[in-house]
């Protein structure tokens, strides 16, 4: 009993550790613990250029802000996006991250579309009809500002030939 109890004691143990610590596994194995001074150096100087990346960001993509409370939300929201990709940048050196048009772009306002949720087709091989209801919700966004979702199988409905041979989900004829 003594030894099964000494037993749980220990695991307990083990498992307060692992979850004390706050480091994620997976970074501390890509990313060493020891920052050379070097690195450290080139942070405090990329931080004093933040402001210098976001201008220069405003000049090479003409981004004008009306407000300076705008122009203050989009500096940070820069500053955070240029933060997460130098760390992504240490997490995978091999991956070039860039200041693009999009950086000034909480991941909201990214992610935010002119399509709809994915929609999965399972095992059906109407791939035609689910790209071209994607293309048509988005042509219909940009053109009202509404994005409503399309249905493949009305388009499925309307190809004669599948629906003659009775092929259903097997492919169908885009012509159609």
């Amino acid at each position: 009993m003594a030894r099964y109890s000494f037993l749980l004691a220990l695991l307990l143990l083990l498992f307060a550790v692992v979850t004390s610590t706050t480091d994620d596994i997976l970074i501390r194995q890509v990313v060493p613990d020891a920052v050379s001074e070097a690195t450290e150096k080139e942070d405090e100087d990329h931080l004093l250029n933040e402001e210098h990346h976001f201008t220069s960001f405003k000049a090479k993509f003409g981004k004008k802000y009306v407000t300076k409370e705008e122009h203050n939300r989009r500096f940070g929201v820069f500053k955070s996006n240029l933060h997460r990709a130098r760390l992504h940048a240490k997490l995978d050196p091999s991956v070039v991250h860039n200041i693009t048009k999009l950086s000034d772009l909480t991941s909201t306002e990214f992610h935010k579309g002119a399509i709809t949720n994915v929609k999965d087709q399972g095992a059906c091989g109407l791939c035609w009809s689910f790209s071209t209801t994607r293309s048509l919700e988005g042509a219909h966004y940009l053109a009202t500002g509404e994005l409503g979702s399309l249905s493949e199988q009305q388009l499925v409905d309307c190809d004669h030939v599948v629906s003659c041979l009775g092929t259903g989900c097997r492919h169908g004829l885009w012509p159609n």
